[in-house]
C-alpha cells in the first residue's frame, strides 16, 4: 500500500499525530470509524480498489456496456504535469489491450465548473501521450469519465455521453475524445445502478457485485491493518510504565472488539503467540461487565 493513502486517511478522519491528549482508543475507535464508513465514493479509496485489473474492467465493461474490455494497465492517482507547469491528478488511469485511455474520476460535489476541468484533463492526458515530434494523428482515442455525487443537470438521467459535433449537419466530429458523466444519485435495477449502489456501499457485504466486494473488503482490512500498526507503536511507548504484560492483554482484548482480525494476525501485529490471544478471547466472551481481565 502506498505512503499517501494512510496520510489522507488520517488527515480526513482528522487524527492529528500531535494530538497528545488523545489517547490510544479514543484514536483508534476514531480512524476504524472512518475506515468502515468510506465507500468507492472517497477518490482515494476508490483509486486502491480500482488498481486491481478485474475491478477496472468490471466498472469500465459496465459504463460502456462491453463485455470484451481488457486492461493492460492501470496507474492510481497519478500526476500529469505537462502545459505551463499546470498539474492535474488523476484519480484511476488505464490502458486497454487496442491503446484506448481510460480517466476515472470521483466527484462527490459535482457541478458545471467541472465541465472546464474535464477539459483540461483531456489536454493533459493529449500532452502527457503524445511524445515530442510524434503526429498528432497518433493520439490514443480518449475517455474521461466522472462518477458524480450529483447532477448537474436537471435531466435527471443516469448517464450522459457527450461528444464533439459538427453543429450544422449533426455529424460526429471524429476526434476520439469521449466525454461521459455518470450520475451516481440513480441507483435502479440496471447493471449501472447496481453498481452506484456497490459505489455508495458502507458494508462490502452488501455490494451486488463479487469483484468489488472481495477487493472492498481486502483494502479496508489492509488500511485498518497499517494504521493499528502505527497507533501500536505510540501506544506501547506511551504506556511502557504500566507493564507490558498488562498492556499487551488490553491492547489484544481492544483489537478483539474493534476488528474482525483472525487469532493469527492479531498475534503477528502484537507480537505475541496465537495461544494468547485465544485466552484473552475466551476471557473476553465470558466477561458479563465488559471489565478487562487478566489472563492466567
Amino acid at each position: 500500500m502506498q505512503t499517501y493513502y494512510t496520510e489522507e486517511i488520517a488527515e480526513k478522519s482528522e487524527i492529528s499525530e500531535a494530538a497528545e491528549d488523545m489517547t490510544f482508543e479514543e484514536k483508534r475507535a476514531e480512524i476504524m470509524s472512518y475506515i468502515r464508513r468510506m465507500t468507492l465514493m472517497d477518490d482515494a479509496f476508490m483509486s486502491m480498489v480500482l488498481q486491481d485489473k478485474e475491478c477496472i474492467e468490471l466498472v469500465l465493461g459496465i459504463i460502456l456496456e462491453r463485455d470484451d474490455l481488457e486492461v493492460m494497465e492501470c496507474t492510481t492517482q497519478y500526476t500529469l504535469a505537462n502545459l505551463g507547469n499546470r498539474a492535474a491528478r488523476l484519480d484511476v488511469m488505464a490502458r486497454d489491450k487496442n491503446g484506448k485511455v481510460y480517466d476515472i474520476e470521483v466527484q462527490n460535489a459535482a457541478s458545471e465548473k467541472e465541465i472546464k476541468r474535464i477539459r483540461l484533463y483531456s489536454a493533459l492526458l493529449d500532452s502527457h501521450y503524445l511524445d515530442k515530434g510524434d503526429e498528432p494523428r497518433n493520439l490514443p482515442e480518449t475517455y474521461i469519465i466522472y462518477i458524480m455525487g450529483s447532477d448537474i443537470y436537471p435531466d435527471n438521467l443516469p448517464i450522459y455521453h457527450i461528444d464533439r459535433t459538427v453543429r450544422e449537419t449533426g455529424k460526429t466530429f471524429e476526434d476520439e475524445l469521449h466525454i461521459i458523466l455518470v450520475n451516481s444519485l440513480i441507483r435502479d435495477d440496471t447493471p449501472l445502478g447496481k453498481l452506484m449502489h456497490d459505489f455508495h456501499c458502507i458494508e462490502p457485504e452488501n455490494m451486488n457485485y463479487n469483484t468489488l466486494n472481495r477487493h472492498t473488503c481486502r483494502y479496508k482490512e489492509e488500511m485498518e491493518e497499517t494504521r493499528m500498526s502505527e497507533l501500536m507503536e505510540e501506544y506501547g511507548a506511551k504506556r511502557e510504565r504500566r507493564g507490558e504484560a498488562r498492556v499487551k492483554q488490553e491492547l489484544i482484548r481492544n483489537l478483539l472488539n474493534e476488528t474482525t482480525f483472525s487469532s493469527e494476525k492479531i498475534a503477528k501485529l502484537t507480537k505475541t503467540s496465537v495461544e494468547e490471544v485465544e485466552k484473552i478471547d475466551k476471557i473476553r466472551k465470558r466477561s458479563d461487565n465488559g471489565r478487562i481481565e487478566t489472563a492466567p
